[in-house]
């Protein structure tokens, strides 16, 4: 599901066709076992879901869990990606996005509908080559 991209400070993650609390937690699990890459930004492709179920209250709960790992005053905010999103994942990325509101944002979310633009957003159109065979896998 994630596979750091250390020359660009990426992660990528392929997000399973069934997704919901279970792969979050999971996803913040690797992310945990990988202290060095946890401060990269990240890359989310949600072509692959099919089947979406997050309660409210585990997206409450999972997105304050995420916020925890974060300091209070970031010098610059991680950048996290969606792409390939339908209208219910994009309306829980903008939910999401909304728990990471302090002065000094830790995370900035997009939504982007091509590979191209979200990696352009990042700020990283040259890794375009090894995202889409990260996620490809």
């Amino acid at each position: 599901m994630l596979t750091t991209l250390e020359d660009w400070r990426l992660n990528a993650v392929r997000v399973p066709r069934d997704f919901g609390s279970a792969q979050i937690e999971a996803l913040m699990a690797e992310l945990a076992r990988r202290p060095h890459a946890a401060g990269f930004d990240l890359l989310l492709d949600y072509t692959g879901v099919r089947r979406f179920e997050l309660s409210a209250d585990d997206l409450v709960r999972l997105a304050m869990k995420r916020r925890a790992a974060f300091p209070d005053s970031p010098e610059t905010p991680l950048k996290s990606a969606a792409i390939g999103a339908s209208a219910e994942v994009r309306e829980m990325v903008e939910t999401w996005d909304s728990f990471f509101e302090e002065r000094t944002r830790a995370i900035d979310t997009g939504v982007f509908d091509t590979l191209e633009s979200a990696l352009d957003w990042i700020g990283k159109p040259e890794a375009l080559d090894a995202a889409r065979a990260a996620l490809q896998r």
